[in-house]
């Protein structure tokens, strides 16, 4: 059971109000994941993002971390770069870099290699390393995905789904994110939602036989949109 789950069931027990749990999950999970800590003056690892002026400093300064930090053995989950271990290194680079995609993946892989939600030698839990980051970058669409997805696979379905209305709010004309969102809802067996986010990717350029259709198909629920109206 996370922090957050503990805190709504203490919170419930007091009789406290749905926007008063809310409240206190929210200074709850703050206080635990440090988020005051997370500096703005980190760097975006988004690199459309990155001012024009600055583009060749911050690629500069990303290639220098992950040479030293994060090379592709240690992404790969087979050595540390550093020497000290591969958990080490991921909290380095996510705290220089709180929302680098890849160091994120890699993260939540070692927390499924050595099962548990706080890998070695990491400073905080897998879902605070998320929550750091969406502080950081609360439109980062795909930071916001990623952990959707961890928490669908841990069983934390009102987690995933309230990270899934939330990525469905910035995913705007985004028929990837879309998709994205579709194959997490399937997951959660949330079959209608699913179907929904088919059709927006659809609309959006998405190719007919994308994955999230195909997936749907093979669960025997999918429904042309005309057929899903009437």
């Amino acid at each position: 059971m996370t922090l957050v789950h503990v805190t709504a069931a203490a919170l419930l027990v007091l009789g406290l109000l749905p926007m008063d749990i809310a409240r206190a999950q929210q200074s709850a999970v703050a206080g635990a994941c440090e988020l005051g800590n997370v500096s703005p003056n980190r760097w975006d690892y988004r690199r459309e993002r990155w001012p024009a002026a600055h583009k060749e400093r911050f690629e500069w300064q990303l290639k220098d971390l992950e040479v030293n930090h994060f090379r592709p053995y240690t992404e790969m989950l087979v050595r540390p770069t550093t020497g000290r271990s591969i958990g080490a290194d991921l909290h380095y680079v996510l705290r220089l870099w709180p929302n680098h995609h890849r160091a994120l993946v890699t993260l939540v892989r070692l927390g499924e290699r050595e099962r548990t939600d706080q890998p070695k030698d990491t400073f905080y839990t897998i879902s605070c390393y998320f929550e750091r980051s969406l502080h950081f970058a609360p439109d980062d669409t795909v930071v916001r995905g990623l952990y959707a997805n961890h928490l669908a696979k841990r069983s934390e379905r009102g987690l995933a789904l309230h990270q899934l209305e939330l990525l469905k709010q910035y995913a705007e004309q985004s028929p990837f994110t879309h998709h994205n969102a579709g194959l997490i809802y399937l997951e959660l067996q949330e079959f209608d939602r699913a179907l929904e986010q088919a059709y927006r990717a659809e609309e959006l350029g998405i190719p007919a036989q994308s994955m999230l259709r195909r997936r749907l198909e093979a669960a025997g629920k999918w429904r042309p949109r005309d057929a899903a109206q009437v």
